[in-house]
């Protein structure tokens, strides 16, 4: 029974942490996964590199826009992905 509980409150856990991803600045999210993935056996002055590109993408990008224009209206952000 505590097994049942356990995988229930797991799926619950999973499933709230997806709903807020699918929210969020899928764009940064994908370069924060670009970053790790591409940078995760560099040595750490070559991983930086590549986490400081993406940084400037992300933070150049439309749904950048959005989460600041969003975020001074006080309204919640629909991103684009882009």
């Amino acid at each position: 029974m505590a097994d049942l509980r356990a995988q229930t409150y797991c799926k619950a856990a999973v499933d709230a942490l997806a709903g807020k991803l699918a929210k969020a600045a899928t764009f940064a999210i994908a370069m924060i996964k670009d970053a790790v993935r591409r940078g995760y056996d560099l040595p750490l002055d070559e991983a930086l590199d590549i986490e400081a590109g993406n940084f400037a993408r992300a933070a150049l990008s439309t749904d950048a826009a959005i989460g600041i224009m969003s975020f001074l209206s006080k309204q919640e952000p629909e991103y684009t992905g882009s």
